[in-house]
């Protein structure tokens, strides 16, 4: 079994956006898939992160017992991707254009109303500040008829933020940096002169385990580049201001049924307290703690891990 994989730049409300979708198919006779995975990134929101993971989920969803046609679809974040300088001319937005979090969570809903299928089942997946994107947009989906059948947020950040023992420790530091915004570019303008080698090496500095996939490298080396870098402060500077107290209005009950939280035992941004009390709220069928060790950045080190209980989760809902 194959997997096929595809990268490429589309417009999403006229300002190009990278996505890659992969499937574990090959269509014959017009045959479309029978369940979609859709991944919206954490924050660096670079869709390639996910391509491992997304590769495992397919391999699963192939070999188990429902031999299901299925894609999984990750879109990047506006400007978390550097444009190619052929599409800058072409897009509604410049290249080191800033986005705040509430842009990231309409360009989401955007795309959806734009590229994906309304009838086809969707597993609409969220990682650390993706899943509060998620869930923002999750009603707005369902009032327009996606078949959305689960959201699940992956060790999601969507609470209390700035004081998880991260955020405390680098609050200050992306306030500094976010606020003077002509001193961060200034700052940051000789990344562009770097080799695609030296970033290699820079990223082989915080990333030794041989096990780490080469979509993980080639994603991190491409955060080096001052237009990203600073939109990845920009917005998380931003989350730290708005990802507060708890909201109620992410889980409405009529959508609860649909949202599944999957949180880690070690996450400096999620402590695990919050987990305990999203299943007081929830209740513990909707709750799940990691029993794996898995890190907060799970596509690192823990892909296939995550991969294999993705599906473990959301099987149940298939079986129809």
């Amino acid at each position: 079994m194959k997997i096929e994989k595809f990268t490429t730049w589309i417009k999403v409300a006229r300002k190009y956006t990278r996505i890659t979708w992969q499937r574990n198919f090959t269509p014959k006779e017009n045959q479309e898939a029978k369940l979609i995975f859709v991944m919206i990134p954490g924050n660096p929101g670079n869709d390639k992160f996910y391509d491992h993971f997304g590769e495992r989920i397919l391999e699963v969803m192939a070999d188990n017992q429902f031999h299901i046609p299925t894609e999984f679809y990750s879109i990047s974040h506006l400007n978390h991707v550097e444009l190619p300088n052929n599409l800058r001319n072409e897009s509604d937005i410049k290249h080191d254009d800033l986005f705040l979090l509430n842009d990231q969570i309409n360009h989401k809903l955007n795309y959806f109303m734009e590229y994906m299928p309304k009838k086809t089942p969707i597993i609409l997946m969220g990682h650390s500040i993706g899943s509060y994107m998620a869930l923002k947009i999750l009603p707005q989906l369902i009032d327009n008829g996606f078949n959305v059948v689960k959201v699940l947020g992956l060790f999601p950040t969507i609470e209390q933020m700035a004081f998880s023992p991260n955020g405390v420790r680098v609050g200050g530091m992306l306030e500094f940096f976010d606020k003077h915004a002509t001193f961060t570019k200034i700052l940051l303008s000789w990344i562009w002169l770097l080799p695609d080698c030296f970033k290699r090496f820079i990223v082989r500095l915080n990333l030794r385990d041989p096990l780490v996939p080469e979509c993980v490298i080639q994603s991190a080396m491409e955060i080096v580049s001052s237009s990203v870098v600073r939109n990845i402060m920009h917005l998380a500077n931003n989350e730290l201001q708005i990802v507060k107290l708890h909201d109620d209005s992410l889980f409405l009950n009529e959508h609860r049924d649909r949202i599944l939280l999957y949180y880690g035992t070690t996450d400096r941004w999620v402590p695990a307290e919050l987990a305990e009390e999203q299943a007081a709220r929830l209740g513990k069928a909707c709750v799940f703690l990691d029993n794996d060790g898995c890190e907060h950045a799970f596509v690192i080190r823990d892909g296939e891990v995550m991969a294999r209980t993705v599906v473990s989760l959301v099987e149940q809902f298939l079986k129809t």
